[in-house]
């Protein structure tokens, strides 16, 4: 585990120095050497190193399962982390996202949004690995 840790500061460290050298490229100064394109690719590249780094430094990753109602995504996880969090049923039961933190408890934690909350959390999310969109479609719920 601690060669692990070890190996984890390293990456975090080195992600620090590309943030800081792609910083260092989208100065105003370089516009004319980079050019614009470039530069727009840079800024893009730097947001997703800023959100690489965040989720070294925090210790977590993302995962998605996805599939169609009742084909077993939560007993999927669940089997997947070795304890029964998310709940079960031969109906429809965990129609929604969910997220799943590590803590050193057994519990569960459930929040709801409204419509505004989730749409606003949503696009943060998009925006955060690099994909925006333009106002909401009109079939959007």
């Amino acid at each position: 585990m601690a060669d692990q840790n070890t190996q984890r500061i390293e990456v975090i460290n080195r992600t620090r120095a590309q943030i800081e050298c792609v910083k260092k490229l989208t100065d105003p100064r370089y516009y004319s050497i980079i050019g614009g394109d470039r530069t727009s690719e840079l800024q893009i590249m730097l947001k997703k190193l800023e959100a690489l780094c965040s989720k070294l430094e925090r210790n977590t990753f993302d995962v998605s399962i996805v599939g169609l109602e009742k084909t077993g995504k939560s007993t999927f996880a669940n089997a997947f982390m070795g304890i029964d969090i998310l709940p079960t049923k031969d109906a429809r039961c965990t129609y929604t996202a969910t997220n799943i933190c590590y803590g050193n408890d057994d519990k569960a934690e459930v929040k709801f949004f409204s419509k505004e909350e989730f749409n606003e959390n949503f696009f943060v999310r998009l925006n955060s690995i690099g994909i925006q969109i333009e106002g909401l479609p009109d079939n959007w719920y």
